[in-house]
C-alpha cells in the first residue's frame, strides 16, 4: 500500500513540474514572444509593440499585501530589430524585473489613476536593463488587484 502511494506521489508531482516548466516560472515568457498592434496616445509617434513576455504574478509591498496580476507590452521603433532581437534574448530578465518593480510597490501605487507614473518608472528601469537599444515605451496591457 505505501509503495502504491508513494508511486501516485511521485507521479503527481512529475506531472505538476512538467506543467509548471511548460508554463515557466513567474516573471518569465514562454515561447519566442510576439508583436501586436496597440493604439498610441494622440500625437504619440507609431510604435511596434512586443507583446511575448509572460504575465506576471505576485503580492504587493503592504502590511496586508494584495495579490496582483500584470502584463505589458513594450513599444519600440518600427523596424529595429535589434531592440526586438535584445528584448527576446532578455525576456527572463525583463520578466524578473518586472515581478520585482511590482513586488516593490504598495496596493495603492498600483491603482490604475497612477498607470501612466508606473509606465514611466517602469520604461526607465526596463532601459537600464536594455542597455544600447532603447524601449520607447512601456504599456499595461493588464494589471488587475486582488484585495486581501
Amino acid at each position: 500500500m505505501k509503495k502504491v502511494l508513494s508511486m501516485t506521489a511521485v507521479l503527481f508531482l512529475l506531472i505538476a513540474a512538467a506543467a509548471a516548466a511548460q508554463s515557466g516560472p513567474v516573471g518569465s515568457a514562454a515561447g519566442t514572444g510576439s508583436t501586436a498592434t496597440i493604439e498610441n496616445a494622440p500625437g504619440q509617434t507609431s510604435l511596434a509593440w512586443y507583446t511575448g513576455l509572460s504575465p506576471v504574478r505576485g503580492r504587493t509591498a503592504d502590511v496586508a499585501s494584495a495579490v496582483f496580476q500584470a502584463r505589458v507590452a513594450l513599444g519600440y521603433t518600427p523596424g529595429d530589430s535589434s531592440v526586438l532581437s535584445l528584448i527576446s534574448e532578455r525576456r527572463p530578465l525583463l520578466g524578473n524585473l518586472l515581478l520585482s518593480f511590482l513586488t516593490s510597490r504598495t496596493a495603492e501605487q498600483l491603482a490604475r489613476q497612477h498607470e501612466a507614473e508606473l509606465e514611466q518608472a517602469l520604461l526607465a528601469e526596463v532601459n537600464r536593463a536594455m542597455g544600447s537599444a532603447k524601449v520607447r515605451a512601456v504599456k499595461f496591457v493588464s494589471l488587475d488587484l486582488t484585495s486581501p
